[in-house]
């Protein structure tokens, strides 16, 4: 009822997009108007130093992952990799946030001693920034679900627009848009086989993945800043009057 009564339908990723029209035909207009990033703040910023130190992160490669520790994220695959990894002290991952499956990446940290392993609780929005300061590359995982192929994680915009490459455990949309703007690698769902093979390459190839770092920022530029698609999503409207 709501949708014969709508003038147009907004949606959010182009596989939806695709979906709505096909079984929803009588709607005249479905919009296709992405999710934005603030590019002024979600920047390139330089790696917090002191806090680097404190850490003890000097000369490592950071892999990190700031977020929902939650069953949907399958966070585990990142405690798999860092066992595969282990040996090459230099590679460290570092986890932030909380959620429901905290205690259990807790548990795999302890139990398995995986001392190039951080998990860290969460902090507000602007003191995190300090910590994604020193991510050389963000893991942004999700379990294997059909479901999630129509899903663009919001951490994929924040990375990009941020100038960090990303490792992409998510299929569908999301991997199109990775391999599209040329910003990472995509890594096959609850794969952490694959996960630490990609993993070792980013550590073999840091001048490349610095060029992804700074394909992601041109993308999202051009395609996910809060002021383009705002503005965009202005203009159809306009248009559809």
């Amino acid at each position: 009822m709501i949708y014969k009564k709508s003038d147009v339908v907004n949606v959010v990723t182009k596989i939806t997009q695709e979906k709505f029209k096909s079984k929803f035909s009588f709607v005249k207009n479905v919009f296709y108007v992405p999710n934005f990033v603030d590019s002024n703040k979600m920047k390139k910023y330089e790696k917090d130093l002191t806090l680097q130190k404190e850490l003890s992160l000097e000369g490592k490669m950071v892999f990190g992952y700031a977020g929902n520790i939650g069953g949907a994220q399958g966070i585990k695959i990142i405690t798999d990799a860092a066992k595969i990894t282990f040996e090459n002290s230099n590679i460290v991952y570092m986890i932030i946030g909380d959620g429901v499956d905290k205690d259990l990446i807790k548990k795999e940290i302890e139990v398995n001693k995986l001392s190039n392993v951080l998990l860290i609780p969460p902090f507000s929005r602007d003191e995190i920034i300090k910590y994604i300061s020193l991510f050389d590359v963000m893991i942004i995982p999700l379990i294997k679900n059909e479901l999630f192929r129509m899903t663009i994680p919001s951490k994929l915009y924040e990375a990009m627009s941020a100038e960090i490459p990303v490792l992409l455990s998510v299929d569908g949309e999301a991997r199109k848009i990775v391999e599209t703007s040329d910003c990472g690698y995509f890594v096959e769902p609850e794969n952490s086989i694959m996960l630490a093979e990609k993993i070792k390459y980013c550590f073999s190839n840091q001048a490349e993945i610095i060029s992804k770092g700074e394909n992601g920022r041109k993308y999202s530029l051009q395609n996910f800043d809060r002021e383009k698609v705002v503005n965009d999503f202005y203009n159809k409207l306009n248009s559809n009057e």
